[in-house]
């Protein structure tokens, strides 16, 4: 009886500039099989190649099988909505639900796998605008139409995983296509507001939003727990938040961050209100949006000044006190850390750093008892 031959591999360039990996293998039946997958990098021959070598050990073949017909975007797409949509929440799944009914009006008869390729995504942006403008409707923002592209890469990563297509378009594009059909998105740390497009943006904003605008980038405090700051939680010295996120936490303040808050009422309520005496979260963002195209800033976000105040806390105190004071897990403030250093000449956080200063004197007097 002929011994079971091992299983092998190897990775090749080929002619058209793609990476043909060849997997030797033996069936239930013992009989050797050979199956070849094309790839357009190196890398992605290499990441299945060690996939198709650890499922020929789990005694599986290679590569997950596939049916014969080809899927198209919409069988990806409903794939996805069923298996894994329903776990996200409600509203989201909403959301989810009118962005798949675009992809579909526009793509879903393409073939998943091999014709959906940058073209179609770039007509794609393109015709959804246009389709805006014969309807009347608001213009069609840059960020509508890239959460829509996300959303359709979410589902071919998705499809390709779980085994029903082999590769995808957005595996085939290159630095440039990524950056026109997603702009912006290699800048995950965000951007610093300097001083000078803070202030610009300010100028087209009522007065009555300057106040808790300053604050947020003083503090790096989020809209929402600026616009839910109540009378409760101000101390002489400190802001502790308790409706935030990422749990309960405390500011210290400063007197510049003292300034900024409106006198003090007898009875409790919210510090920052609407003139109708509502809150300000709603009309905020919406004062912030049209602020920032007037200043011609139109990439400018609220959460930006989180950024700017994580930048200017980490270079003062460090960054796992500026994680502490922020309410930020280990990771993100990593991910906010390492911004270029902004030189704003203000004393942001000096209380905390006087503090950290303070706990370590007492640390070495109580070392020297």
């Amino acid at each position: 009886m002929r011994s079971k031959q091992a299983p092998k591999s190897k990775v090749q360039e080929i002619p058209d500039g793609n990476f043909l990996l060849t997997v030797f293998w033996t069936d239930e039946a013992g009989l050797r099989q050979r199956t070849r997958h094309e790839y357009p990098t190196q890398k992605a021959a290499g990441k299945d190649e060690l996939k198709a070598m650890q499922r020929i050990e789990n005694g599986l073949p290679p590569f997950p099988e596939t049916r014969e017909e080809p899927w198209t975007v919409a069988e990806v797409l409903a794939y996805y909505h069923e298996h894994h949509v329903p776990d996200a929440r409600p509203r989201s799944q909403v959301l989810l639900k009118a962005q798949r009914k675009r992809l579909e009006d526009f793509l879903g008869d393409y073939e998943a796998a091999r014709e959906l390729n940058y073209d179609a995504l770039v007509r794609y942006r393109r015709n959804r605008k246009e389709e805006s403008r014969r309807r009347r409707e608001k213009p069609l923002s840059d960020v509508t139409v890239k959460k829509e592209l996300s959303h359709l890469r979410a589902a071919l990563r998705y499809a390709k995983v779980n085994g029903k297509i082999e590769a995808h378009v957005f595996e085939r594009l290159d630095r440039n296509m990524r950056q026109s059909l997603f702009p912006n998105e290699d800048e995950s740390k965000g951007r610093i507001l300097e001083d000078a497009d803070f202030e610009a943006i300010l100028a087209e904003m009522s007065p009555q939003y300057h106040a808790p605008l300053r604050l947020a980038r003083l503090t790096g405090m989020r809209k929402g727990e600026v616009c839910a700051l109540d009378w409760s939680n101000v101390t002489r010295d400190k802001l502790s938040l308790t409706v935030s996120k990422t749990g309960p936490r405390e500011i210290a303040l400063t007197d510049d961050m003292k300034a900024l808050l409106p006198p003090r009422q007898l009875v409790g309520g919210l510090v920052f209100r609407a003139p109708e005496g509502g809150s300000l979260y709603a009309s905020l963002g919406a004062a912030w949006d049209r602020a920032r195209r007037a200043a011609g800033l139109p990439w400018a976000r609220v959460h930006d000044l989180r950024h700017s105040a994580a930048t200017e806390l980490e270079r003062i105190v460090g960054r796992t006190e500026m994680s502490i004071a922020l309410g930020m897990s280990p990771a993100t403030a990593a991910r906010y850390g390492g911004h270029q250093k902004v030189e704003r000449g203000r004393a942001a956080f000096a209380r905390v750093a006087e503090d950290r200063a303070r706990r370590q004197e007492i640390q070495n007097q109580n070392s020297k008892n």
